[in-house]
């Protein structure tokens, strides 16, 4: 089921199911994750990330106008070792995401400390179900199966095997 990362840059920009295509963008755009950070990730502002301190959750922070700025990750397998861990939203790499998850947001009204990906109930999905919404993404578009696993590994075979110094590899 492998592909390298231009297809799945290709395979991105086809997706126009906007909530699909922010899941897919999560895992193809910035640097590579587990699954926990869709699952966990609860839609928040920058006012009222400072006075909540749960470490259940990862938040997506939006600015006034419902732009993506960041990700705050404090539920995920290594944050008791690592703790807190803040993924910017900027620059021009990143604009197509920003845009498709505003408007994920917006086009499934997706309020302040819901689930950014909820499941039709409302609820946060369970890591599993995640997985299999993934997965079912990537076998209507491309006819391959997928994983948050194989996207990672994905991602990390291609920065490892571009060209750069030592010191950016580790």
């Amino acid at each position: 089921n492998w592909i390298d990362q231009t297809s799945l840059s290709k395979v991105y920009k086809s997706i126009a199911d906007p909530q699909a295509k922010a899941l897919v963008g999560l895992y193809t755009l910035i640097p590579p994750r587990r699954r926990g950070l869709a699952v966990y990730l609860t839609l928040t502002t920058a006012k009222d990330l400072k006075m909540n301190k749960e470490n259940n959750k990862n938040w997506l922070v939006v600015n006034k106008s419902n732009m993506p700025n960041r990700i705050v990750m404090r539920k995920y397998k290594t944050h008791k070792t690592y703790g807190e861990h803040v993924i910017k939203l900027t620059g021009r790499g990143l604009k197509s995401l920003r845009d498709i998850l505003k408007t994920h947001l917006i086009t499934n009204e997706i309020k302040h400390n819901e689930a950014v990906f909820p499941t039709p109930s409302g609820l946060y999905h369970q890591p599993a179900n995640m997985s299999n919404t993934l997965t079912a993404i990537f076998r209507n578009s491309i006819g391959k199966e997928l994983t948050f696993n194989l996207l990672r590994h994905i991602k990390i075979t291609d920065f490892l095997s571009t060209p750069r110094s030592i010191r950016c590899k580790k």
